[in-house]
């Protein structure tokens, strides 16, 4: 397979860490509310133990495809001169991958032996990881504003894709500080589970799509330059 063809598929990774993702989410029931019962929260953790498992192998498949698309990315930015941009992205990208995979690892280890072993402790856990789901706000809106910076100075991607990814990096700002006590703009409430997860889930996956039609755009013009 031709170099821009392995190019083009890591390109597309992001594509795929959003259908990952996605799939992960489908497959685990709705968690418990963080104020539940002791009781509520460890049948919950036992009665879905097959389920939460099998979200956490997906999403884990999910996090090496983000990483993929992830150096992509920051390669593209570094391409056109943007350096810096490529860096602060790519620390921000490592930084959302790495509060996503604590959460992870943190639901696994609930079912694996702490709801049986240690359910004193469970509660405590469970805040912990809905916690490093919401933070992770603050290091996704890191990168995608040093995308949109890049994007708007090199012409990168079309021009609407600038403003948009602003707007987007400003709703996961909002998301990462979603640490109310209860309600909407609780951890556990809408804005944080629902439309955090939907607009960056939908932000890398209009960045994919655009990378790949940008890769395969510049693969074009070169062989039309090397036929001429």
């Amino acid at each position: 397979m031709r170099k821009h063809n392995w190019e083009r598929i890591a390109a597309g990774s992001g594509m795929a860490f959003v259908a990952l993702s996605v799939a992960a989410f489908l497959v685990a029931p709705t968690p418990p509310d963080p104020d539940a019962s002791q009781q509520k929260l460890i049948l919950y953790f036992l009665d879905n133990a097959r389920e939460v498992k099998a979200s956490t192998i997906l999403f884990g498949l999910a996090l090496i495809a983000f990483t993929w698309f992830l150096g992509s990315l920051a390669a593209a930015l570094r391409d056109r001169g943007e350096g810096r941009l490529a860096s602060v992205a790519y620390g921000g990208g490592l930084l959302t991958a790495g509060l996503a995979f604590l959460s992870t690892v943190i639901t696994a280890a609930l079912v694996w032996r702490v709801a049986i072993q240690s359910p004193l402790t469970l509660r405590g856990l469970y805040d912990v990881q809905l916690l490093a789901a919401t933070v992770i706000g603050f290091p996704a809106a890191a990168l995608a504003y040093a995308t949109a910076i890049a994007s708007w100075r090199t012409k990168l991607f079309p021009q609407w894709y600038a403003p948009l990814t602003g707007l987007a990096a400003l709703a996961l700002v909002f998301g990462g500080a979603a640490l109310a006590s209860t309600g909407f703009y609780a951890p556990d409430g809408a804005y944080s589970r629902i439309v955090t997860v939907i607009v960056f889930l939908a932000w890398v996956f209009v960045t994919s799509g655009l990378l790949v039609t940008r890769l395969a755009g510049d693969e074009g013009k070169g062989a039309s330059a090397a036929a001429a």
